[in-house]
């Protein structure tokens, strides 16, 4: 079937609701591995309800339902075993409390032909109670096999990180179970559980999720360079460079500039990239 661009941008998904409270928020904060490793430290102002800070990558487990809807979207057909989440930027407008209630639109925004694969870009964004537009979540997702079909061309991205050593760095493990507690915090792909699944999309065992990295990294910039204080960040970029897997240890390394955090994240053991270049946005 051929993509028809017209119909995809046209599409309006249906508006999504979601309501959460402090235990949501600290379930989030152990499925990054939050105090979890040995060595941490307690970090109760992620896991205590008493002062809870949230960081604000716990919006983009807000919207999971909002984008569930891919195979009824006109104009294509998407098998979900092609797909794949190719980067996400997440803006934050209002510091989200530690309760609260949100209503989400989705929409396609773009789509390019990368010659091998087509590149959806869908944007949510989240309104709370007086209509205020509190996040947007955008996801760059690519359908395999689907380019050339004479669209055009992604633009590239303009976060370009400096050249010289990164100004920090630090070793972060992943836990055997991590990727288990990360799911419950909604994305429930089997990828991340299911052994013979993995194997299917090839891969050894079941990976880390790649917004559990990104979300790893947003605590990292927040205790590295705001001294635990993650209402300082206003939001997040990445570009996915490969599979974690649970055991493993990640490398965050991150670049400071005038107004923007540019960052990496590695496999430790392996030296391959997980997050191959993003970008943290500040107050």
């Amino acid at each position: 079937m051929l993509i028809n661009e017209q119909a995809l941008l046209d599409h309006v998904f249906p508006e999504r609701r979601s309501r959460w409270d402090a235990d949501a928020v600290i379930l989030y904060h152990l499925g990054l591995g939050t105090g979890l490793y040995p060595g941490a430290e307690a970090a109760t102002h992620y896991l205590y309800e008493k002062d809870l800070r949230v960081l604000p990558s716990f919006a983009v487990t807000l919207v999971f339902e909002s984008i569930q809807d891919l195979n009824d979207l006109p104009g294509i057909d998407i098998d979900p075993s092609q797909l794949l989440h190719a980067a996400h930027e997440l803006r934050v407008y209002r510091p989200l409390p530690v309760t609260g209630e949100l209503v989400h639109q989705a929409r396609v925004v773009g789509v390019y032909d990368r010659g091998t694969a087509a590149q959806l870009e869908i944007e949510v964004t989240s309104r709370d109670g007086e209509n205020r537009v509190c996040c947007t979540n955008r996801f760059s997702l690519l359908l395999t096999d689907r380019g050339g079909f004479g669209g055009q061309r992604p633009p590239r991205s303009p976060y370009r990180r400096p050249t010289r050593p990164p100004d920090q760095s630090i070793e972060i493990p992943v836990m055997p179970g991590q990727a288990a507690l990360y799911r419950l915090s909604g994305d429930k792909n089997p990828v991340h559980i299911e052994p013979e699944v993995a194997q299917k999309a090839g891969f050894s065992q079941p990976l880390l999720h790649g917004l559990c990295s990104f979300g790893i990294a947003c605590r990292g910039a927040a205790d590295l360079f705001f001294a635990g204080d993650p209402g300082r960040i206003t939001g997040l970029q990445a570009t996915f460079g490969g599979p974690a897997f649970p055991g493993e240890t990640l490398l965050l390394a991150l670049w400071q500039t005038d107004e923007i955090l540019f960052y990496t994240v590695k496999s430790a053991q392996r030296g391959t990239p997980v997050i191959s270049g993003g970008a943290v946005f500040t107050s």
